[in-house]
């Protein structure tokens, strides 16, 4: 770089700058307080808090300074580009939108770097009610441009690290009612997303809810192809609850606590607690999970992870097929959008009701629900859990199925069939890894062609774009791997890999 005079009129410009910055961006009184007590600390003491986030500011500024002066004075075209690494963002970053369409994310490529060239705009936001960047405590989102290397330019204050746009609390998402239908209403209909400007909405799921049996039918989402490259998936945590259980008052997070559990389950069924009736046993894992129907894995960034801990997005699965199949599953098609780089549409979700025999009240069959008290019954557990997945671009898709009953009867499984040819490989193609469709105990399951299952399903979805779905969608498998292509032989293990109780 030539050092000029007018270099160095904008070298010497912008440390004055950053002075003013780190000065207003310590406390005020705490270095008034610091100059009152100049006799017994001298101002420039590094032991000095004030002075030490002083200085911190003051060098980290003058740092990005030098470097946006020397991006600015750069000759090379090639040199001027930013990278971005969606990978090691802080979990309270602002969403990264494209810049001219809000409802949008800015996706990573499969490693994780977006590049973008010198001057180069992204939209960030930090959506939540009084949710506000740090940088720009006035703002709830703006445009920054590309500087070079990390150094971005916002539309308000100094050119920064794009590390520092951050928000003061993480991002939140909302859920969005958008109507009643069906007979007296008794289904509804949900969005969940973020809302990145005003009214523009990003949405990440489509709910289905049915209000008389206050279970979810369905959710719909969409995995990106560049799913490889995401930001760090979330820790587990609370469920919301908003728009849970219809017009019933539930306390969620109780009715699904194990104790709480094992009451409903004995309101039910006379046989529980018997030697021979093993349907609820906290002590070998026999209870119900809160069975994500969009898991976590899903989404590319941390806060639409986050967005997946809804009470609307679940069902009541057994642990042991939450931790066995259905988790296999899910891993797999996770990995199949990866691998094929295809954005993938997934539409979780269940049928039917659970039916256990009472041998202990004239083998009645009953049905069965989480909650159940002597003035109520809430939230039925389904019977099967069903993901089908669809590549848009190729028409192909694949509809996976598990059976949420570890217990039942192998000679029997043809029973649990819900379409007319089940599969458990592909010839040529690639299955969920460590997946045991036969075993009962992990949640009997199989795969079945979308024709086959919407023909012989009644789903509340529409299913116009899936009509002439008749491809199956997957991975192929290298010549090497088909030798080991069998299913292993049928088995009731029920205690596969323990898996957290809140995916």
């Amino acid at each position: 770089m030539h050092c000029s005079k007018k270099n160095i009129l904008f070298l010497a410009l912008f440390v004055i700058l950053q002075l003013a910055h780190a000065f207003q961006q310590t406390n005020v009184t705490d270095v008034q307080n610091v100059t009152i007590h100049r006799s017994k600390r001298m101002l420039g003491d590094a032991k000095d808090p004030v002075m030490v986030r002083f200085k911190q500011n003051f060098l980290a500024g003058l740092l990005t300074s030098l470097t946006a002066i020397t991006c600015n004075y750069v000759s090379e075209p090639d040199v001027k580009t930013c990278t971005i690494n969606v990978k090691t963002l802080k979990y309270n970053h602002a969403l990264l939108i494209e810049p001219f369409d809000r409802t949008q994310f800015r996706y990573p490529d499969e490693n994780g770097f977006i590049h973008m060239a010198h001057g180069d705009p992204i939209f960030l936001t930090c959506p939540g009610e009084n949710n506000k960047l740090e940088v720009a405590p006035l703002r709830q989102f703006m445009m920054a441009t590309c500087v070079c290397g990390q150094i971005f330019a916002p539309e308000f204050g100094l050119p920064t690290d794009f590390s520092a746009f951050t928000c003061e609390r993480p991002p939140e998402s909302a859920i969005v009612f958008k109507g009643n239908y069906a007979r007296e209403g008794v289904l509804s209909k949900y969005e969940v997303g973020f809302y990145t400007e005003n009214e523009y909405f990003l949405k990440l799921m489509d709910i289905d809810y049915d209000n008389l049996a206050t279970s979810t039918t369905y959710v719909k989402s969409m995995i990106s192809k560049w799913i490889a490259g995401s930001q760090k998936t979330p820790k587990n945590r609370r469920f919301d609850q908003t728009y849970c259980c219809g017009t019933l008052t539930i306390d969620m997070d109780n009715a699904y606590n194990i104790d709480t559990q094992y009451n409903s389950f004995k309101n039910q069924m006379t046989c529980t607690g018997d030697e021979n009736c093993k349907f609820f046993d906290k002590s070998t894992g026999i209870f119900f999970n809160r069975g994500h129907l969009t898991p976590k894995s899903t989404f590319v960034y941390t806060a639409a992870g986050v967005a997946t801990f809804r009470y609307v997005n679940t069902a009541p699965q057994y642990k042991p097929v939450n931790d066995g199949n259905w988790a296999r599953m899910e891993e797999h098609i996770v990995e199949l959008a990866a691998n094929l780089k295809k954005d993938l549409v997934t539409i979780t979700g269940v049928l039917s009701i659970l039916q256990l025999i009472d041998t202990a009240d004239s083998n009645i069959v009953k049905f069965i629900h989480l909650y159940k008290t002597d003035e109520l019954r809430a939230m039925q557990v389904p019977l099967y859990f069903y993901k089908l997945v669809h590549d848009p671009l190729s028409n192909r898709g694949i509809v996976y199925v598990t059976v949420n009953n570890p217990f039942i009867n192998y000679e029997e499984v043809s029973d649990y069939h819900i379409c007319a040819e089940p599969m458990f490989q592909i010839p040529g193609g690639r299955v969920p890894a460590k997946w045991k469709p036969k075993s009962v105990g992990k949640g009997y399951s199989y795969i079945c062609k979308v024709s086959d299952f919407l023909a012989h399903n009644i789903v509340n979805f529409d299913v116009t774009e899936f009509q002439n779905v008749n491809e199956l969608l997957y991975e192929s498998k290298p010549n090497s791997d088909r030798a080991s292509n069998e299913v292993e032989n049928h088995t009731t293990e029920s205690h596969p890999p323990q898996r957290d109780e809140l995916k």
